[in-house]
């Protein structure tokens, strides 16, 4: 308050005379703060896997053995996961 009171012009302190860190302060606490977004990890990677699924099966054209090898995966775990993510229907 001190460095205040020898900035005044007035006999009295005004906001004006106030340091400008203060200032900054009183913006940021006027500024309603960023809610932080949460990542569902399980859900982003699940997301990214089927992306480069239907990209390889793309690629592929539509078979599975190539699309497999494209992925580095055997042609039965390819297919569980089409199934899972909702890209194929089930046999039987």
């Amino acid at each position: 308050m001190a460095a205040a009171h020898q900035l005044a012009e007035l006999p009295h302190i005004t906001p004006g005379d106030l340091p400008a860190k203060l200032h900054v302060a009183l913006e940021a606490a006027a500024r309603p703060r960023k809610r932080e977004e949460t990542i569902v990890l399980e859900d982003f990677l699940a997301r990214i896997e089927e992306e480069l699924i239907r990209r390889a099966m793309a690629k592929a054209k539509g078979n599975k053995t190539k699309a497999a090898r494209l992925l580095g995966m055997t042609r039965p775990r390819l297919y569980r996961r089409l199934v899972q993510l909702g890209l194929e229907k089930a046999d039987g």
